[in-house]
């Protein structure tokens, strides 16, 4: 597997995961957390985690969401790399056993995350939002 390829595919398992524990448990101990991230991201997951959990707070995945990888750029060394993402969401945060949760309008948003590879194993260490559009818009359109 190509390292671009690798990253992809670590970059895709960061946010299965992430939709994962923010649609059922919220769990902020949920150990493919630390397999699949690192400080600073994964200390901020954690506490977005906590309090979700504490207030009885679950995320919706809205009808609208979803992501496009727009680049990936590896670093010369190897050791990290940056993917480029546009996301439309409309997803709702809401008190958990909500039944008919009301999803906002959609958001595009661009963003980047930047990885590190730590033993061979690619890993989240964190999330910037650089670019916000309301509705579909912006890279999106």
């Amino acid at each position: 597997m190509s390292t671009d390829n690798a990253v992809r595919s670590a970059y895709e398992g960061f946010v299965s995961m992430l939709q994962r524990i923010t649609t059922t448990t919220v769990d902020p101990n949920d150990a493919e957390l630390s397999t699949r991230m690192v400080d600073p991201g994964l200390s901020d997951v954690r506490t977005n985690l906590a309090t979700w959990q504490a207030q009885g707070q679950i995320w919706v995945v809205g009808d609208r969401t979803g992501h496009d990888i727009e680049s990936v750029q590896v670093d010369r060394d190897g050791l990290s790399a940056v993917v480029t993402v546009c996301a439309v969401s409309n997803d709702a945060l809401v008190p958990v056993g909500e039944e008919n949760p009301i999803f906002p309008p959609p958001q595009t948003n661009r963003g980047t995350t930047t990885l590190v590879n730590q033993d061979g194993s690619w890993r989240v260490q964190e999330t910037k939002l650089t670019e916000h559009w309301e509705g579909v818009a912006g890279c999106a359109a």
